[in-house]
């Protein structure tokens, strides 16, 4: 087992993680991804006898019905301050469990147990919780980190592929940011043994974090790939289209390492190795090149720009990310989605 510590919570990863579960049973109740839990569920015999809260977890759950909802479950259970919720999920049910855990009662404690390989390495860790409006991520949220996290990587024999290319998107998000050698080429997805990339992912977002919790300076770099990955996702479920949300990040990344290529020299080379390994793992997106300035509209409500200007995380070259990166050139970003990865009109 490992354990890695980011400020005051502890984060285990490993097999036999689930033994230090128990201290967290009593006054405890547990809100479940209803369509995965019977697949995860029966491998944490620890929780049997409490009582499971259902949520959908896909994107369009995330909103305050939701939290509304859970809050008025918390009132019927009765918890008090004292309580725990312990959130089984995915990255969706991580981000609204620990919203409405951290603003019920100003505050109850709760634990991540992730059951997907993108919240393993991303939503899980570093306290960020929110919700969407309208469509627009993460419009409201809080700071909040949970007491404990416990990475169970067995887990991740229960997903589908495309729930595995979603977290491979993530933690090859964490290589490009902090590793000046990495590869994309060398970067094998067929490897089913995932616990040492986890490791890295979490272990590298645990120190940025510890330094910059609340988003002011370096823990920026942590939305590389974002800032268009997130306008892609909003605009394919504003059309009704169904996407992961690694799959956005990886195009995000795509269209961010286009910009880094004009404006800070980030080795073409590399951008079409990177092209390259996305066109050959990921679904082309369903997006027509007509299309582009609504994915735009939707990066000039991303909550990081800053005076009007829409601030993407930028390469210099692997492991040298630059932040608050100014982008106002329309006529630049209207060409960050390549032709290859887009439908034909």
């Amino acid at each position: 087992m490992k354990k890695i510590k980011d400020a005051q919570t502890q984060i285990f990863i490993g097999e036999d993680v689930l033994l230090n579960l128990d201290e967290y049973l009593s006054n405890a109740v547990v809100v479940a991804d209803k369509n995965s839990m019977q697949y995860t569920l029966p491998l944490l015999p620890r929780l049997s006898g409490l009582e499971v809260i259902r949520i959908d977890g896909n994107e369009r759950s995330k909103n305050i019905d939701t939290v509304i909802f859970l809050w008025k479950e918390f009132e019927r259970l009765q918890l008090d301050r004292n309580a725990v919720v312990i959130c089984v999920g995915g990255g969706v049910v991580c981000d609204v469990v620990g919203f409405a855990a951290a603003t019920y009662k100003r505050g109850i404690r709760f634990v991540n147990i992730p059951t997907t390989l993108l919240a393993m390495v991303d939503a899980s860790v570093g306290g960020k919780t929110a919700i969407d409006l309208d469509g627009i991520k993460n419009v409201a949220g809080v700071f909040a980190r949970p007491d404990r996290v416990f990475i169970y990587p067995p887990f991740i024999k229960t997903l589908p592929h495309e729930q595995i290319l979603s977290g491979i998107a993530e933690i090859i998000k964490m290589y490009a940011v902090t590793k000046r050698k990495f590869s994309i080429e060398n970067f094998d997805v067929s490897n089913n043994n995932f616990t040492e990339h986890i490791i890295f992912a979490v272990r590298e977002k645990a120190r940025i974090v510890s330094h910059d919790f609340k988003e002011h300076g370096k823990r920026k770099i942590l939305n590389f790939g974002h800032t268009a990955g997130h306008a892609v996702e909003a605009f394919l479920l504003s059309q009704n289209k169904e996407i992961t949300h690694g799959e956005c990040v990886m195009w995000g990344m795509v269209a961010e390492l286009f910009l880094s290529v004009r404006l800070l020299g980030f080795p073409h080379s590399e951008y079409e190795k990177f092209l390259s390994f996305a066109v050959r793992h990921y679904k082309p997106l369903h997006i027509k090149t007509e299309d582009v300035p609504a994915v735009i509209n939707y990066m000039r409500s991303d909550k990081k720009n800053y005076q009007n200007k829409i601030m993407p995380v930028l390469l210099r070259c692997y492991g040298c990310p630059v932040w608050d990166c100014g982008m106002i050139d329309y006529a630049l970003l209207t060409n960050i989605l390549p032709d290859s990865i887009l439908l034909s009109s």
